[in-house]
């Protein structure tokens, strides 16, 4: 009798550390899904600044005014972009990739020039 009454509390602690990972996990998915909507959100976010920036391109056409004002506005946009990523990225995380992109909109390079010899 003694034997099956240590055998059920064996098989209920069983079961309530079966029922304790189970939560565990639950809260990982919950956690895993949050992060999955919000990644969801940055990338449509993305894609809209992408379209906008094209639309942008094609209202500028050729006007230096316009394509002067565009680029400051990227740069502005990069700037912050970076900023948001490195604020959001755990420390010791890789953000080499978002220095060079900062750095890269502070000195833009001239665009090349057509010439007789070198013809567009």
């Amino acid at each position: 009798m003694f034997e099956t009454i240590r055998n059920a509390e064996g098989l209920t602690n069983i079961l309530r550390h079966i029922i304790n990972q189970g939560e565990a996990i639950m809260g990982q998915l919950d956690q895993l899904q949050t992060d999955v909507a919000a990644q969801k959100t940055v990338i449509d976010s993305a894609v809209t600044l992408l379209s906008g920036l094209s639309g942008s391109l094609k209202d500028a056409g050729t006007d230096p005014t316009k394509l002067a004002a565009l680029a400051a506005n990227l740069e502005a946009n990069t700037a912050n972009l970076a900023a948001a990523v490195t604020a959001n990225t755990p420390s010791g995380a890789v953000t080499a990739p978002v220095q060079a992109a900062v750095d890269s909109t502070a000195a833009p390079a001239a665009a090349p020039q057509a010439t007789d010899a070198n013809p567009a």
